[in-house]
């Protein structure tokens, strides 16, 4: 059985259906975004969600953590259909990595499968910073 995704949602509701039951909805964050927060939280980092990263592109990132300079992401690609398993979407990323790149910022990137490093790597670099 196929499952419902939230282009297949909004292509309906594009249609004129009402869908019944999810007003108000929000889908839980995933465990990387809720892990991210929690070690930037036992850092005492203050951080932002939704960075936007340039003045003439809509490009945001996950986390921005002021005192370091550092963008954090959490690459959704693990969903039936990610914009970043695509030639577009992926190209779009590299742009925006390159944005990044380009104004300054530290980038730290991870994935359902890599998220639980983020603790060491936030060491790191925060050692690195003090030298």
């Amino acid at each position: 059985m196929a499952k419902w995704t939230g282009a297949d949602i909004k292509t309906l509701q594009g249609n004129g259906l009402k869908v019944v039951g999810m007003e108000g909805y929000k889908a839980p964050e995933p465990a990387g975004k809720l892990h991210i927060e929690s070690v930037l939280n036992e850092f005492g980092l203050k951080f932002e969600k939704e960075k936007k990263i340039d003045k003439k592109r809509k490009f945001r990132s996950d986390y921005y953590v002021p005192d370091l300079n550092l963008l954090i992401e959490y690459e959704g690609i693990f969903s039936d259909i990610s914009r970043h398993t695509f030639y577009e979407g992926y190209t779009t990323d590299c742009d925006k990595y390159n944005l990044v790149s380009i104004n300054g910022y530290k980038l730290l990137r991870y994935t359902a499968l890599n998220f639980a490093s983020l603790k060491g790597n936030l060491e790191a670099l925060i050692k690195n910073n003090n030298k």
